[in-house]
């Protein structure tokens, strides 16, 4: 559900400037989720991108750097940064919350 939230608030398309690519587009993390596991559901630790800007490309998240802060603005750098070492106790009520949080953005754009 995360990854369909992303996609929704990108309006399905990839967030690179010029990217025509609409197909098997992918939600990407920012910040690892294995390692920042209080990001790991957070819409503002997603992009929406296309398999060439996500993985396979020379300029992917997955293989550049500079590539991948191109891509985030000042704004979201700052928040990923104070909110990644942040304590998450992973209860139900916490993915119950988290659902009903993602469902409400995707169910917003789609009406």
């Amino acid at each position: 559900m995360w990854a369909e939230a992303v996609k929704v608030l990108a309006h399905n398309r990839c967030c690179v400037a010029g990217c025509t690519i609409v197909e098997r587009l992918n939600a990407h993390h920012i910040e690892n989720y294995a390692t920042t596991q209080s990001l790991r559901y957070d819409i503002r630790n997603g992009k929406c991108c296309c398999p060439a800007h996500h993985k396979w490309g020379k300029d992917s998240f997955h293989k550049s750097i500079c590539f991948t802060l191109k891509q985030i603005t000042p704004e979201d750098i700052d928040y990923l940064n104070i909110h990644r070492n942040d304590h998450v106790d992973f209860t139900v009520e916490y993915y119950e919350a988290k659902l009903k949080e993602l469902q409400q953005i995707i169910d917003s754009y789609k009406s």
